[in-house]
């Protein structure tokens, strides 16, 4: 079968790519390289009663699209709110006659599944012909904890249009974080780790904290009453020429964080070239692998995070390394890549 004939008749739902984050990231990705597919959001950056108003519509024309000969429906998922309305979506969608693919992005599913208890979460997924995760990790996952047979891996897109620029002669070790300001994210682990760094090293390093959240106050009072030596920036949340900036100045992505599916983040940092410094969770050591392409630590062990930092400011090399390596990684992560591996799903279920 032809493949951009099935992309033909190809209905991607999926966040309102107005919002920010991972997922939103994605779902521009998917419209910028799936030409001839539909992409409708299932919320809106508006609040809930206008996400509501959103997702009325999309039911509404759902058997339209239908008819019009749109026959896949391939849904991005997350936890929480995000699950039951795509969940609903979905049966919806197979009621009328599409085959249904579900796509998993949440690094909390375990969580969630937990808390909504594991019947209630199989019920949401039994509309799909087809589950997508985004590493063996999480196949592993979903086929051992939920007992799921039609699982299917396919890594998360990213562009290598980033050029990846020498970064050892720089006067100081940039470190960058990129994310929302939570706890879930590791974000005060970070600056807790920074203040061993700075501490440590004085004036040849600075952090760059790139986004918004609730902990943002709490961490810039940390930072002016606990950090000396070292330079700490808040930019607030970034557009994407002012991320690709950020990530051609920086030398190393930090992203500490307490769950992970497949971080954006670190992705787009991969494709800079930069130094990684992640957690040991969720899919992160599918594209971060420990002393090849970065330095993977546990959760919440802010001195193991600060040491991992320290040895990229001692040995500055160690950065285009890993920067070559993590290239090679990205191989499969790029869209064409992405595409063929896509319509290969795509066909298995027709």
């Amino acid at each position: 079968m032809d493949g951009d004939n099935v992309l033909d008749r190809v209905l991607f739902i999926g966040p309102s790519v107005k919002g920010r984050g991972g997922m939103e990231e994605l779902g521009r990705l998917y419209i910028s390289n799936f030409e001839n597919a539909v992409y409708l959001p299932t919320n809106s950056c508006r609040g809930t009663l206008a996400g509501l108003v959103v997702l009325a519509g999309i039911v509404c024309r759902l058997p339209l699209y239908r008819l019009q000969g749109k026959s896949l429906m391939h849904i991005h998922m997350a936890s929480g709110k995000s699950f039951f309305r795509k969940a609903a979506v979905a049966i919806l969608g197979r009621m009328i006659g599409f085959k249904i693919l579900i796509h998993i992005h949440a690094g909390d599913f375990p969580d969630f599944v937990k808390k909504a208890t594991r019947p209630i979460v199989k019920t949401g997924l039994a509309p799909a012909h087809c589950v997508i995760v985004l590493s063996d990790y999480w196949r592993k996952y979903f086929t051992d904890n939920l007992g799921l047979k039609n699982v299917s891996v396919l890594p998360n897109m990213v562009e290598s249009g980033m050029s990846s620029k020498e970064k050892e002669n720089r006067s100081k070790t940039r470190f960058l974080y990129l994310g929302v300001l939570t706890r879930d994210k590791g974000v005060d682990t970070l600056v807790r780790a920074y203040k061993i760094v700075a501490e440590c090293l004085k004036d040849k390093t600075e952090l760059i904290i790139a986004g918004t959240g609730f902990l943002e106050q709490e961490l810039k009072e940390f930072v002016g009453r606990e950090i000396t030596g070292g330079k700490v920036y808040f930019t607030g949340w970034v557009n994407h020429e002012e991320r690709d900036c950020l990530l051609e100045q920086s030398d190393i992505i930090v992203l500490p964080s307490l769950f992970e599916c497949q971080p954006m983040s670190l992705l787009e940092g991969m494709a800079a070239g930069c130094g990684i410094v992640a957690t040991r969770i969720g899919g992160v050591p599918d594209i971060v692998r420990d002393n090849e392409n970065g330095f993977l630590v546990e959760p919440g062990d802010v001195k193991g995070v600060a040491d991992a930092m320290m040895r990229y400011v001692d040995n500055r090399s160690i950065v285009s390394k890993h920067g070559i390596i993590s290239k090679k990684i990205l191989e499969q992560h790029l869209p064409e890549n992405v595409k063929k591996n896509l319509i290969k799903i795509y066909e298995g279920i027709n």
